[in-house]
């Protein structure tokens, strides 16, 4: 557990390198007020958008198997 402790910094690092989507808590682009919070992996609306406009725009989606 020690090691590990002592690599926290790289371990943390290197997760967000890989994982942060750098678009996280910047405006979205319906309002200035509204921040981007919301990605899906699984469709073809992989944009983070903020929780509104994300809804919205899935509504119309087809539906896989």
């Amino acid at each position: 557990m020690y090691e590990l402790k002592s690599q926290q910094g790289l371990l943390l690092e290197t997760l967000l390198s890989r994982y942060h989507d750098p678009l996280v808590l910047t405006p979205c682009s319906c309002d200035d007020t509204c921040m981007r919070k919301v990605g899906c992996s699984d469709c073809i609306q992989p944009v983070l958008l903020c929780p509104h406009c994300w809804l919205n725009k899935h509504r119309t989606l087809p539906i896989g198997p």
